[in-house]
């Protein structure tokens, strides 16, 4: 399903993004709330359980592609397997004293993957992994913004790491272990300059 253009419009791939955006800026007057909770009331343990299902459960998907795809290298299964034990170790090691922070590699790595099924519509070379990574990372640091504005919640640069890890980790694992066939080559002089003057954008 990677090898191919996505089906959708970049009008509809791009709606994607924005919604997955809108919900996670949108939660965030309670979600830390709910985080306490929930915590308070069932334990930390139980929050960073969930978090790591989800996480398994997005990694198997991943891993069930690449074998149907019959088209993965040894080196990219090993690429797959660094990448996911680093995303296991770091939701543990958030496990202890902040458990509900670990969710931040789990909504940003999900909005990576939306980033560059949009960004694919237009751009079929390397520098889309870099460009997801950026938008997602701005994306992060206003998340952070709207929290310091938020009543009861504040700006955390350690916050915005996070988000930018979980970005990363969704394009280690498209660019290094997935390796979508339609994706290949550097972009020219002409093509970065369009880039950077965000032509590529949908109109």
């Amino acid at each position: 399903m990677l090898d191919r253009p996505p089906r959708e419009t970049e009008f509809l791939s791009w709606t994607y993004v924005f919604v997955c955006t809108g919900i996670i800026f949108l939660t965030i007057p309670f979600a830390a709330d709910v985080a306490g909770y929930v915590g308070r009331t069932f334990g930390g343990l139980i929050i960073t359980t969930t978090f790591a299902i989800l996480a398994a459960t997005a990694l198997i998907w991943v891993l069930l592609i690449l074998i149907k795809r019959g088209k993965t290298s040894s080196v990219g299964y090993m690429w797959f397997a660094a990448t996911a034990c680093t995303l296991m170790f770091l939701i543990a090691w958030r496990a202890s004293p902040f458990p509900a922070e670990s969710f931040h590699y789990i909504e940003y790595g999900f909005l990576g993957m939306l980033l560059y099924r949009a960004l694919s519509h237009r751009i079929r070379n390397y520098s889309i992994y870099a460009l997801a990574i950026i938008i997602g990372t701005l994306i992060g640091f206003f998340d952070e913004v709207i929290q310091w504005l938020t009543p009861g919640r504040y700006f955390q640069l350690a916050d915005v790491w996070l988000n930018f890890t979980g970005v990363a980790l969704a394009q280690v694992m498209l660019a290094a272990a997935v390796r979508p066939t339609i994706i290949s080559g550097w972009p020219d002089a002409a093509r970065l300059r369009r880039v950077l003057h965000l032509k590529q954008w949908p109109s």
